[in-house]
């Protein structure tokens, strides 16, 4: 991807974060917690969980469309209901978005890799739409 494909997906990636808060840290009720595993040296955590995605599988195929993509949609719609996951660290400040996007890398069949940028939506054949718009102004 050249530089401009690059500055493209940085200002649409922008764009899908755009709308945040700034926490009031000192009224935020997890004031304490946020203190004590911001002293840590390494405050992260990973889990490995079962999700079935034998209809979101289904759909897809009917579909005729991505499985990844359908199911890059039902991960976004669940990250995004859960607030917790909103939130991010910027300089030094406690944000809460409105909404996350993605931005996965995608191979192409040209062997070069895009990056998709993607964000909630209602249906999945938004995010579709999105990814085919995409490769389409890249050739």
């Amino acid at each position: 991807m050249d530089g401009t494909a690059i500055g493209i997906a940085v200002q649409k990636f922008r764009q899908v974060m755009a709308e945040k808060i700034i926490v009031d840290v000192q009224n935020w009720p997890r004031r304490e917690h946020y203190h004590y595993f911001g002293e840590l040296d390494d405050p992260y955590f990973g889990i490995t969980a079962k999700a079935d995605f034998t209809s979101c599988y289904r759909q897809a195929k009917l579909d005729g469309e991505s499985f990844f993509l359908y199911s890059l949609h039902k991960i976004l719609r669940a990250v995004n209901a859960v607030e917790e996951f909103r939130y991010r660290i910027e300089d030094g400040r406690i944000v809460l978005y409105d909404l996350i996007g993605a931005s996965p890398t995608i191979g192409r069949e040209d062997g070069v890799d895009a990056e998709n940028v993607s964000a909630e939506t209602d249906e999945a054949g938004e995010i579709v739409d999105d990814y085919r718009q995409d490769q389409q102004a890249e050739d």
